[in-house]
């Protein structure tokens, strides 16, 4: 390998080189010719057809399916074969038809089964396709699956659909290493994470408070039976709160309903007002209570029959037969009628009526 001004050179049957400058320059070519490449550091770095590198200028990928071209430092470029787009930094970034960024406006997702839109560096978006909504960032975001409204309208079915496939499956324990046999339900739709009957709709104002809404499905083991249970929760604990669920159930045998129940508990200002109820949507056999300030105003109601204290002496009840009493400080007022017995009157504790 003779030195040439600085220059090395050498060649053989498969190739020849040569360098300059240590290497900072030079060419290779293979015995055919077709594969070769020159470099001259740090102005460019040529392979052939496949990548040509230079700081204003540069490719790669000639010849796959895949072409990039970069300029200025790879600040901007453009993509061509398999994903085709551009990008100019800090301005915008494209990919067609799956992506577009930049900072005012911004999405992703295009031909897949999920789109977000982008605004303002994110601070607003809209989401679309498989899960809905939009978000204003503090102040508002909303998140809804896309099948939320048609597995919530189960609950009020009379019969569970046939859409609603029961199967049987075959899982396994590995803490005993034992297999078991069970029930489930699927929904009929595909979804990437798994396929089971659930189903949300969640918006939270401020960081604050939040108000959602979930419908799942679930098997008791070796029962027979399904249920889907609807949870709702709104507010926070500072101010207004209240969590509810309902549960209704069907026989897998017959696809029908067999209970429906609800209930559900709020507040406001922690103990300042409080308030539960419960609700058989099969036999309207029901329960309510009402409280201010824990006792000071109480008042219940279960099944048509009313109950009301007042402190710190007043009562009155009622019951759906007619039955009814008012009463202050025990008897020294109370007034009392019964269907059945009639009326009964107290005033200072001497009974005035009977």
């Amino acid at each position: 390998m003779p030195i040439l001004s600085g220059a090395n050179w050498s060649t053989n049957s498969e190739k020849s080189c040569w360098y300059a400058l240590a290497g900072l320059a030079g060419s290779k070519t293979d015995a055919t010719g077709k594969d070769s490449s020159q470099w001259a550091f740090p102005v460019f770095l040529r392979d052939n057809d496949k990548d040509f590198y230079s700081l204003p200028y540069s490719w790669n990928g000639g010849g796959t399916s895949q072409t990039n071209r970069y300029f200025a430092c790879a600040l901007a470029g453009t993509c061509s074969g398999k994903t085709e787009g551009g990008w100019l930094f800090p301005i915008f970034d494209y990919k067609k038809d799956k992506s577009f960024k930049s900072l005012l406006y911004s999405w992703n997702g295009g031909g897949t089964s999920q789109t977000n839109s982008y605004y303002a560096l994110s601070l607003a978006g809209k989401r679309s396709g498989r899960k809905t909504g939009w978000w204003l960032f503090p102040f508002y975001n909303k998140k809804k699956d896309a099948n939320y409204d048609r597995k919530y309208a189960c609950l009020d079915m009379d019969k569970l659909p046939e859409e609603i496939k029961i199967w049987d499956s075959v899982y396994t324990n590995w803490t005993w290493n034992v297999k078991k046999k069970c029930c489930e339900i699927e929904s009929i739709e595909p979804r990437r994470d798994g396929t089971y009957f659930y189903a949300y709709n969640k918006a939270d104002l401020c960081l604050v408070s939040d108000n959602d809404r979930i419908v799942s499905g679930r098997l008791p083991w070796k029962g027979k039976e399904y249920k889907i249970t609807y949870e709702h929760n709104q507010g926070n604990r500072l101010a207004y709160r209240y969590e509810g669920e309902r549960e209704v159930t069907f026989d897998i045998s017959t696809r029908k309903k067999i209970s429906d129940i609800e209930e559900g508990e709020s507040s406001l200002f922690f103990f300042l007002y409080n308030a539960s109820h419960e609700h058989d949507r099969m036999t309207n056999k029901s329960y309510a209570n009402r409280k201010v300030l824990l006792k000071l105003w109480d008042w219940e109601e279960e099944n048509g029959d009313v109950s009301l204290d007042v402190f710190p002496g007043f009562t009155y009840d009622s019951k759906a037969n007619g039955y009814t009493k008012t009463s202050f400080l025990w008897r020294f007022f109370r007034y009392e009628r019964d269907p059945k017995e009639g009326t009964s009157v107290d005033i200072l504790f001497v009974p005035i009526w009977r």
